[in-house]
């Protein structure tokens, strides 16, 4: 039987949710893990972290680590020649990623998924539903009731 393929695609150092979703199953005979890191891209509030760094960092962490960035083309490796099943983001913003790697090319390559990375208390729905990464994601795993009711607002929004 074929492994379902997962490939995470790390765009920071905060890697708390991913790293806990590949402990769990690294040694499964279920899946089969690919690791690609990508650009962090400046924002008005961070400046950017590059994919080599990103990926020396998970590399430090005794994880197998692909940058995404071909230093011989010049260019953003194309993901869908790993063939996934699932593509799982280290944050839901777009605006952190290459255009290359938006929310929505990566659904056209696989299921895309997110998981909270961080516990919260308070969420601005209108902000998140104005977000075309939900959109675009298959699965959005949840760590709270706010969350909860943030995913059920997406599933009968006239967008989706």
């Amino acid at each position: 039987m074929r492994k379902t393929r997962l490939l995470f695609l790390i765009h920071d150092k905060f890697v708390n949710n991913f790293e806990s979703i590949y402990n769990s199953v690294k040694n499964s005979n279920e899946f089969e893990m690919t690791i690609v890191a990508c650009d962090s891209l400046p924002t008005d509030y961070k400046g950017k972290t590059s994919s080599k760094e990103i990926a020396d960092y998970i590399k430090s962490r005794n994880i197998d680590c692909i940058d995404a960035f071909d230093y011989q083309t010049n260019s953003w490796i194309d993901l869908a020649q790993f063939k996934p099943d699932y593509i799982f983001v280290s944050t839901p913003y777009d605006i952190y990623r290459p255009k290359e790697y938006s929310s929505y090319r990566l659904s056209m390559i696989a299921k895309l998924c997110s998981v909270a990375y961080a516990a919260t208390t308070n969420i601005d729905n209108d902000f998140l539903l104005s977000n075309p990464f939900f959109y675009n994601c298959s699965y959005f795993f949840i760590c709270d009731e706010n969350e909860k009711t943030f995913s059920e607002q997406m599933k009968t929004s006239p967008l989706n």
